[in-house]
């Protein structure tokens, strides 16, 4: 193959690639064979008949088309080795700009280049200082929380607790729900259907006030399957 690269100021490489026109026919051939497998031709079993029959029933074109992709399959790392190209990402066939000989035209889009500098004169001053109480208290509560494990609990959900919901509008009397109450407010409550077209939400603290609803402004958010501590 003869190739010839041009690197352009988008940062790509344009490679025109030559084939040999053996190499070429040898992918012709096996195009024409696929596409006899795939195909019919009267008198001749699936993938034997002669490579002028799938011609003149299929045309040049199409076996052409077939074997520029087989070639590109086979052959298009070998092009970026030969041409030392070393593509950022996938690349492109462009083009094909001749058929005798075969020419085809790629852009590739190049690896990055990054130029450091002497990064290593670079120097900061440091100065270690001890932390504080609190910061080492803080550092052992990340470290807790990091290793820590959940278990269900059966009470109400409190700060720092994980609570398990199901994405669901569908609920029943005694559900805990996830509520919008007016459009503004989400809430964890037990879920009750009223006589009147209400909804009473009961929290699970008995010192609060349940929260009575009219239906339409309510929206179900989703409902609680369980709630997690974490110790």
């Amino acid at each position: 193959m003869k190739i010839e690269k041009t690197i352009e100021e988008n940062h790509e490489a344009k490679l025109v690639v030559e084939v040999e026109s053996e190499k070429m026919e040898q992918f012709k051939r096996r195009a024409a064979r696929k596409i006899s497998e795939r195909g019919k031709i009267p008198g001749f079993r699936p993938g034997k008949a002669p490579y002028e029959m799938v011609v003149r029933n299929y045309g040049e074109q199409a076996i052409l088309e077939q074997a520029i992709d087989y070639f590109v399959d086979a052959e298009y790392s070998n092009i970026l080795k030969e041409a030392e190209v070393q593509p950022g990402a996938a690349g492109a066939l462009e083009s094909i700009d001749s058929l005798e000989p075969p020419k085809l035209t790629f852009r590739v889009p190049l690896a990055p280049e990054v130029d450091l500098g002497d990064y290593h004169s670079l120097r900061m001053p440091y100065e270690w200082s001890a932390p504080d109480e609190k910061a080492v208290d803080a550092a052992v509560e990340d470290l807790r929380q990091m290793y820590a494990t959940t278990e269900n609990v059966e009470r109400e959900a409190q700060e720092g607790d994980y609570v398990l919901v199901e994405n669901t509008h569908q609920v029943r009397d005694g559900d805990i729900v996830v509520a919008l109450v007016g459009g503004t407010e989400s809430t964890l409550k037990r879920y009750y259907r009223e006589s009147d077209n209400r909804v009473r939400l009961q929290p699970a603290n008995a010192a609060m006030e349940p929260i009575m609803v009219a239906a339409r402004d309510l929206q179900i958010q989703g409902r609680v399957l369980a709630v997690h501590r974490r110790y």
